[in-house]
């Protein structure tokens, strides 16, 4: 989360306008609350007539359609901040794929390769669009509403300032679960995504050799370990919104509970405070809420971020090439091949090839489906360095030839 955090913060601007807007947001909800209090108080408590509240019918419905506004335009930056995200992450997984295409293709499924570069990419888009966002105007709106209701009741700030907490603290407990869940799907649907693509390409040759039927088998199986995997990050999801549900109704209850005794028991009160504050509070959780919402988004962002910086940060093998020039009007060069051996990663591997191709002889290379002939011929070609041995060229190594 620390690298999407930094690229997310290097857009100062948008990060900028963020604030700003979260900070009309802020008021328009306090502006919101007061003209609506203001409204009933003086219709019902104090009689008086339509034309005397039509001011402040105006000032709620600018400040509603301000809000409205602001809100929108604080979306609509969470979304030009996610564009360029995926932009940035998508242009450095093709750039890394195409400055050396043999190797990439020979480590791993080209269908994994395919989901790292569309669906990770894409799962990236919560954390900018939702939690960087919302993050904001967390840090934002409920210090503002908790000023103005400790300027009209200590007590009900208080409860807030008791209360809040917990719902980070819920929000925590429940984001780790989230960060192994949604790493757990990505992995699933890369899986999954390579074992289909996988069988696409190779579809003839299955059905030539009678194998269709073990990789029909093999697709449903990870068909339904992401099935599986979706459907336990959804299942964290519901829990978290039920348990932000559940703090955020006992809060709200707990303040309308203490002004209403105070209100009618004490009078110690005003009606407009009173119900100034109760229209505050939930404003005050809503948001906080919203937080944990996007709090879970975040974290599922994280398991798509990890497989992104891993294929990222994966090291480049190169192809060494020299300085020696290689005479084409000559004769053919003759091509011995000294013990090579080469190795995929955790697969097949060829194992001490000895052969020698003296100039102008024709030299078929024969073996099963899988033996390796293509990589024997990409080892020949230099497009992929040998692990062990050497390949000559008129008793040269062939790295020496430009």
């Amino acid at each position: 989360m620390k690298h999407l955090s930094k690229l997310a913060f290097a857009h100062r601007k948008v990060v900028l306008l963020l604030v700003v807007t979260s900070l009309f947001i802020g008021a328009s909800i306090i502006g919101q609350a007061y003209f609506f209090v203001a409204v009933v108080d003086r219709v019902f408590l104090k009689g008086q007539s339509f034309q005397s509240i039509i001011p402040l019918l105006v000032g709620l419905i600018l400040v509603l359609a301000g809000r409205s506004f602001f809100t929108w335009a604080n979306g609509r930056l969470g979304v030009r901040m996610a564009a360029r995200a995926k932009s940035y992450f998508r242009n450095a997984v093709i750039q890394k794929f195409s400055r050396n295409p043999l190797q990439v293709s020979l480590s791993g499924q080209s269908g994994r390769k395919v989901s790292v570069l569309m669906d990770a990419v894409d799962e990236v888009d919560g954390y900018f669009s939702s939690y960087i966002p919302q993050m904001i105007q967390t840090a934002i709106i409920p210090f503002m509403i908790l000023i103005v209701v400790f300027t009209q009741h200590l007590y009900s700030g208080l409860i807030m300032v008791i209360t809040a907490p917990f719902i980070p603290f819920f929000m925590a407990l429940i984001g780790i679960m989230t960060k192994k869940k949604s790493e757990e799907q990505m992995e699933k649907l890369s899986a999954f995504s390579g074992t289909f693509l996988d069988t696409l390409q190779g579809l003839t040759t299955l059905k030539l050799f009678g194998r269709s039927k073990r990789q029909k088998d093999e697709i449903e199986k990870s068909s339904l370990g992401f099935r599986d995997a979706t459907m336990g990050v959804l299942k964290v999801a519901f829990v978290s919104s039920l348990m932000l549900e559940f703090i955020s109704m006992l809060s709200i209850g707990l303040i309308a509970l203490e002004i209403a005794i105070r209100l009618v028991v004490y009078e110690s009160i005003a009606f407009f405070p009173a119900f100034f504050i109760l229209v505050l509070a939930p404003e005050f959780y809503l948001t906080l809420k919203d937080f944990g919402s996007a709090f879970h988004t975040g974290r599922g962002s994280t398991g798509a971020a990890n497989q992104l910086m891993e294929e990222l940060d994966k090291e480049e093998k190169g192809v060494t090439w020299g300085e020696k020039k290689l005479d084409v009007y000559a004769l053919p060069p003759r091509l011995e091949l000294q013990n090579v051996s080469f190795r995929y990663d955790g697969g097949f591997a060829l194992q001490g090839i000895q052969a020698e191709i003296p100039p102008q002889s024709q030299t078929a290379i024969v073996g099963r489906s899988g033996a390796g002939k293509s990589t024997l011929l990409n080892v020949i070609a230099g497009l992929i360095q040998p692990n062990e041995g050497e390949i000559q060229l008129n008793h040269h190594a062939l790295s020496s030839y430009s």
